[in-house]
């Protein structure tokens, strides 16, 4: 019988552990979402940038003042610059707060463009004014500070005058990358995560985009901005107390026939 309770005790816990171990679906489909924990609480480097109306900025200005978002795009992009730059725009608007509670810093990293393009690209997406989002450029060095720090990269495509790069959005907090999002599109729920690390909340999942994980560990209450036990939490803990009951169940008996 005591073996029995053993064995109970050892596969309970084996599947508790893999319970713990399982990746998120979303993490485990993307590489990139998989390597953004080398980049978290990195340093950014300080630089100096010029925004679409012509004035000069550095970064630590902005960061020292509220948390930020940074982005890397170039202006003649035909493939994801545009549309992701158009959702965290819709994202920002559904969760608030931009200006006052954060700002965002959207920077090419193309050195052929110009301020003129910065003005085009606020233009065309109709973006919201310089106190709230930065649109510009800066020098080589400043864009390859920004890059490393945020596992962003870049190279020519040959034969065209694209470039091929990945999407990413981080969020940076007295001048260290507190969470960064990789994806062409961000919805509500993600910025919202996104927006909450950047205040100094943990937040400890991250639900699909579709909203189809059902047994999360944890929900988030948007009526009291915090977090609570899902029933997720019940079925990983469910295998170690009934092990445990098993067990004391055994040495009960035990002990009574003694």
């Amino acid at each position: 019988m005591l073996a029995q309770g053993r064995t109970l005790v050892a596969r309970a816990c084996v599947v508790s552990l893999a319970c713990l171990a399982w990746p998120p679906a979303e993490a485990g489909a993307n590489d990139a979402l998989r390597a953004e924990s080398r980049y978290l609480f990195q340093p950014v480097p300080d630089g100096e940038f010029t925004a679409a109306d012509g004035s000069t900025h550095r970064l630590s200005e902005i960061w020292d003042e509220r948390p930020v978002l940074i982005n890397l795009f170039f202006r003649r992009c035909t493939g994801s610059c545009s549309p992701l730059m158009h959702s965290i725009k819709q994202a920002t608007e559904a969760a608030g707060g931009l200006g006052s509670d954060y700002a965002i810093v959207s920077l090419s990293f193309d050195p052929g463009d110009t301020t003129g393009d910065m003005r085009a690209m606020v233009d065309s997406l109709d973006l919201p004014s310089q106190g709230a989002w930065y649109v510009g450029t800066a020098g080589r060095d400043t864009i390859e500070g920004i890059a490393g720090a945020i596992g962003f990269w870049y190279a020519t495509v040959p034969g065209t005058d694209q470039f091929d790069h990945p999407s990413l959005l981080a969020a940076v907090r007295g001048g260290k990358v507190v969470r960064i999002l990789a994806g062409n599109t961000f919805d509500k729920g993600r910025m919202r995560d996104l927006l909450l690390e950047m205040r100094g909340v943990w937040v400890p999942f991250a639900p699909l985009p579709r909203g189809g994980a059902s047994l999360r560990c944890f929900r988030f209450d948007e009526a009291t901005n915090s977090l609570k036990l899902d029933w997720g939490m019940l079925l990983l803990l469910a295998p170690g107390c009934g092990a445990f009951a098993a067990t004391a169940v055994v040495f009960l008996r035990r002990t009574k026939a003694k």
